[in-house]
């Protein structure tokens, strides 16, 4: 999944970035549905983490709750930015 991730965000564009961020909205993914972002927020940085992230809080499922949690309790919790969406869940 990482290669086929990897594809996709070389090719992210701004709208790209904006879908993304909307998966947790729309709940689109049935099938453990924080397995896209989760995969999007650990293979990437800046811009693209935090949509991944969004869209992980977004989700609001137990296990996008636990994952939200474990980030504000990472190192990642002190870039300003990933700071501001894990407090938006948290």
């Amino acid at each position: 999944m990482t290669s086929e991730v990897n594809r996709v965000l070389s090719r992210l564009t701004l709208l790209g970035l904006v879908m993304l961020s909307a998966v947790g909205c729309a709940k689109a993914f049935v099938f453990r549905p924080v397995a896209l972002p989760r995969n999007v927020y650990e293979t990437s940085a800046d811009l693209v983490k935090s949509m991944a992230l969004k869209s992980i809080g977004d989700l609001d499922t137990p296990e996008a709750k636990e994952f939200v949690g474990s980030v504000k309790r990472s190192k990642d919790y002190g870039d300003i930015t990933i700071r501001e969406v894990v407090d938006l869940y948290q």
